[in-house]
């Protein structure tokens, strides 16, 4: 296996995305397995929520020149804050599954492929989990503090700190140290890591919008769930349906920009190694 995709090594952007689609084809059945079990349940909660969020939007924005400034600002104020519990919601859901994802690879370079249980892999899940959770948390406090001053000290911020999940859990570091570790060495090659991240954004985002595109097409209104709307009616209507499974999947494809940070954590790791030699 270490003779097909050998991980520690430098790579260029295109060789990241290449062996990152080897890896998944390679690897995908014990991922999907895990993911499904323990990621999926709550994967299905998020999309439901978000689809829900999305369509209240919709329906106020066709509503909102018709309201007066104070019951514009109520409707609003009640919508951000359901946003930013979902938000919330959202990092958790995000962390669960890189702490499945990191789990399988972490002990996938420790001991071969074959080479580890599931009991095992379910183990270091749960261990990890909360790693994964505190570093993301933080992460994303960061971040959000660096988009409220200006965007592009949170772009610069986020980019920054984008592999701190992996190094905290492959590197059994704690969350300051893990994110100090991700500063450093995202410096020696900022542009590719932004390349990375903005093309595994771009993966997912254009296929959310291949998937949903018959719902969107030719519909006069893309308000699909209304208060107090019956449940019945709200399933019978297949335009739900293909923006739920549009984002079900957009948020499961979240294994590629995971794997393509992965990557290029090593390749970072090698090029601080060319930098700093070892002193014999």
């Amino acid at each position: 296996m270490d003779d097909i995709i050998q991980f520690p090594r430098k790579r260029e952007i295109g060789e990241t995305i290449t062996d990152t689609m080897k890896f998944i084809r390679m690897e995908w059945r014990p991922l999907a397995r895990y993911s499904l079990i323990y990621a999926l349940p709550f994967i299905i909660i998020l999309a439901a929520l978000q689809l829900v969020l999305t369509s209240r939007l919709m329906e106020v924005q066709e509503v909102l020149r018709d309201l007066e400034p104070e019951l514009m600002l109520q409707e609003l104020g009640g919508i951000y804050k359901n946003y930013f519990l979902i938000l919330i919601f959202n990092v958790f859901v995000q962390s669960l599954y890189m702490s499945i994802i990191y789990s399988y690879l972490h002990a996938w370079l420790d001991r071969g492929k074959g080479n580890f249980t599931p009991a095992e892999i379910t183990s270091a899940f749960f261990s990890n989990v909360y790693v994964a959770l505190g570093t993301t948390l933080v992460v994303s406090f960061i971040s959000l503090i660096g988009l409220l001053f200006c965007i592009i000290p949170g772009i610069l911020i986020a980019n920054s700190l984008s592999p701190a999940i992996f190094i905290s859990i492959y590197e059994r570091k704690g969350i300051g140290p893990a994110i100090a570790r991700s500063w450093n060495l995202v410096k020696l090659q900022w542009w590719g890591t932004f390349a990375l991240n903005l093309i595994g954004i771009l993966i997912i985002q254009i296929t959310s919008m291949v998937l949903s595109a018959p719902a969107s097409i030719g519909q006069e209104s893309r308000v699909l769930i209304t208060p107090g709307e019956p449940l019945s009616q709200i399933a019978s209507d297949w335009r739900v349906w293909i923006f739920f499974i549009a984002t079900v999947v957009s948020i499961l494809l979240s294994v590629i920009p995971y794997i393509f940070l992965a990557f290029q954590y090593f390749n970072l790791r090698e090029r601080e190694k060319e930098e700093r030699p070892a002193i014999s």
